[in-house]
């Protein structure tokens, strides 16, 4: 027998009668008892009646309403079915208790699941002056600051969690990139170029061989359409692109499904009496001293993250609304710096090994160390003590930084 709803329909004419009797009952009795009462009882009285007859009104509308109309609620339907009545109540909010593999982020089983079909995705963003504003950091998971050739700096930012329709501009690609992106276990890269063969890269510095020998999944060397150009802004620094065409793009060359990757440990944040009312830092790359690409950042202590500038002028995310960038941990990782000797003057980073990192976070600073065990093992930051970092859930911005560059905090 199909499940239908429980009508109460009693007539109305009959409901009415009813109630004119009672009613004039009640008044007959209430004029008699009025007399006999002094004046407290006939406040007393008086106030109870008032009661009565707003209950009396209520009730009455109530059976007024239309004839056969079904009484439901927001949340929850009487129903039958074989005869058992059951009440169908709204479900409430899901439960957000997954932990998104990159940044910690607790999600949804639903949202873990399409997380899980997807694989990291690497982008290589400018950050030339006339790059700027950038669009998308603000949805990456990761982001990893570097020096490429002089004093300007690069991003890599790294996707999963959410899904940004522009990113970029795009840029091209670097060696070391690769080594930090190759801990996440077959992810993507998306870029536009590449430092070039040999004899213009060093072998240390070839993109192309780097990617061959390892076998990397790259957008970025036959890229067909996977970016468009805007025309407010001139070539190279015009390149967008978007991660639900690119993620579309690895599903149709297989690249999909989540492949094991070793997590940070994940904390909730420290609570906002806790946390100090004020905390800056900035980082001078490499000796160059206070330049366009110097990274200053100042705690938001409501937040509990922090807002990034760069050469005294807000960074901003054009993809955000154009809110300032922000990150809710930030790291800088000194390690040794090289040149390649080439004739493009490119630069090569130590990538694996230890070195000394400082950890900013709830508004303090962790003197600390970083680990990299192999090119595909995962980077772990530890405390003076040997305990590994608990970093709070959110995007992490790691800045590597030549040994000897100047930071003040």
């Amino acid at each position: 027998m199909p499940s239908e709803e429980i009508l109460i329909d009693i007539p109305q004419e009959s409901l009415l009668a009813r109630l004119k009797d009672k009613c004039s009952a009640c008044l007959t009795s209430i004029a008699k008892k009025w007399k006999s009462l002094n004046k407290k009882q006939k406040l007393l009285m008086a106030g109870s009646a008032l009661t009565n007859l707003t209950l009396i009104i209520v009730i009455t509308l109530w059976w007024l309403r239309p004839s056969g109309q079904t009484f439901t609620s927001s949340t929850s339907l009487i129903k039958s079915d074989n005869n058992n009545a059951e009440i169908d109540v709204t479900s409430p909010e899901e439960l957000r208790d997954q932990q998104s593999p990159l940044d910690g982020i607790l999600v949804t089983e639903q949202e873990i699941e399409e997380i899980k079909n997807r694989r990291p995705l690497g982008i290589i963003i400018d950050n030339h002056i006339s790059a700027r504003p950038s669009f998308g950091l603000n949805k990456a998971d990761l982001v990893y600051e570097a020096l490429v050739e002089g004093s300007i700096t690069r991003f890599m930012a790294v996707y999963l969690r959410e899904q940004p329709e522009k990113v970029g501009p795009v840029r091209s690609l670097r060696t070391y990139f690769l080594d930090w992106l190759a801990e996440f276990n077959e992810p993507i890269i998306m870029h536009i170029g590449f430092a070039p063969p040999a004899p213009l890269s060093a072998p240390e510095a070839d993109v192309l061989a780097y990617i061959y020998r390892h076998g990397f999944n790259t957008l970025g060397i036959y890229h067909g359409t996977n970016f468009w150009r805007v025309s407010d802004r001139l070539a190279p620094h015009n390149a967008l692109t978007s991660t639900t065409s690119l993620w579309e793009k690895a599903k149709q060359n297989k690249w999909t499904g989540l492949k094991d990757i070793k997590p940070w440990q994940f904390k909730t944040d420290e609570v906002l009496a806790n946390r100090p009312s004020i905390q800056q830092l900035s980082l001078n790359w490499d000796g160059w001293g206070k330049t366009n690409y110097s990274a200053s950042w100042t705690y938001d202590q409501k937040q509990n993250r922090y807002l990034r500038e760069q050469a005294n002028v807000k960074a901003i995310d054009a993809d955000d609304s154009n809110n300032q960038i922000w990150a809710k941990n930030l790291i800088i990782e000194f390690t040794v710096q090289t040149r390649a000797n080439d004739p493009l003057n490119h630069v090569i980073y130590q990538t694996t090994g230890n070195g000394r990192a400082l950890i900013f976070l709830d508004g303090k600073t962790i003197e600390g160390v970083w680990k990299k065990d192999s090119r595909t093992a995962r980077t772990r930051y530890y405390n003076t003590q040997g305990d590994e970092i608990e970093f709070n859930r959110g995007r992490c911005w790691i800045m590597i930084a030549p040994a000897g560059s100047e930071v003040i905090y």
